[in-house]
């Protein structure tokens, strides 16, 4: 049970992932290691939709909130550093890059959104599916070590 809400964040099943998330801390197997390291991938990879991929050197994130929560996860430890990632409901996104690297940072944001600003500057928006097919908007920036950058989607 320690790595559902992982999987089924992981293939779409947000309310369902959300509620085993919740349930993680009250399992009588709570005091065991794989609780806890099953409830922080869950929540950082998962809800919060953090996910950096070596291989591309990239960075994506997608909060999968079942509401209009404001989430925020600092000093994540990624490839030589850090990120922190901060969500203001669905419609913007703050990732501070201090991993040593630059990268290519893909913001997802649920919905169809016609127009992106990324530090106040308009940037264009491409869309795709997850694999339910639910529709999500798409930015793309390119984040150097040592900055900061904000999407707003509208």
């Amino acid at each position: 049970m320690s790595y559902f809400p992982t999987f089924l964040y992981r293939y779409g099943y947000d309310d369902i992932a959300y509620d085993y998330l919740m349930q993680l801390p009250k399992n009588p197997r709570c005091a065991y290691p794989e609780v806890s390291y099953g409830w922080m991938e869950a929540l950082v990879e998962g809800y919060l939709g953090l996910n950096p991929e070596a291989s591309t050197h990239s960075v994506s994130t997608l909060l999968r909130s079942l509401g209009e929560d404001n989430a925020e996860v600092r000093n994540v430890p990624v490839w030589n550093g850090y990120l922190t990632l901060r969500h203001d409901g669905h419609c913007q996104s703050t990732l501070f890059n201090q991993t040593g690297v630059s990268f290519d940072w893909l913001a997802k944001f649920y919905g169809h959104f016609d127009k992106a600003l990324v530090d106040g500057k308009e940037c264009p928006v491409e869309y795709a599916t997850d694999k339910l097919g639910k529709e999500f908007s798409v930015v793309k920036v390119h984040l150097p070590n040592g900055t900061k950058s904000i999407i707003k989607v509208f």
